[in-house]
């Protein structure tokens, strides 16, 4: 039977206030950090949204999917239809988890832009920020 190692792991916290995101807090913790689900997504390719953990030459260490962070859609359900329906971002927190790496130097959200519907084109940057760094913030 395997042994599975605790890692370094960084939980990190962000507010969406008026469309906009920004870092509001980071714990580090001792875990096993399950893998990123499917390959990692493609800016102007792919749709959706994810966060990206890049090195200092911009290359991605980690990918983490994200269902809808700025709050901004609904699913309505029919008997014979299921539709997303967009609209003004709503105010809330997201968290995700990624590894605790010490080559990471920034997180980026990647997504579709709040007022841009989905099937026109591409995810794009959303918002950056400087990876934390030393204790809990």
């Amino acid at each position: 039977m395997p042994r599975f190692q605790a890692e370094k792991v960084l939980r990190v916290t962000f507010a969406v206030r008026g469309g906009e995101v920004r870092l509001e807090s980071a714990e580090r913790l001792e875990m096993i950090l399950p893998p990123p689900v499917g390959e990692r997504p493609r800016k102007g390719r792919n749709g959706g949204y994810w966060m990206e953990v890049l090195d200092q030459a911009g290359n991605s260490l980690f990918h983490h999917l994200l269902d809808y962070p700025l709050r901004n859609s609904a699913e309505l359900y029919s008997p014979n239809h299921i539709e997303r329906v967009f609209g003004e971002p709503m105010d809330g927190h997201f968290e995700i988890l990624v590894p605790d790496d010490p080559r990471a130097r920034e997180l980026v959200l990647i997504g579709i832009p709040p007022h841009v519907q989905p099937d026109h084109g591409g995810a794009t940057e959303l918002a950056r920020f400087a990876f934390p760094q030393g204790g809990t913030e």
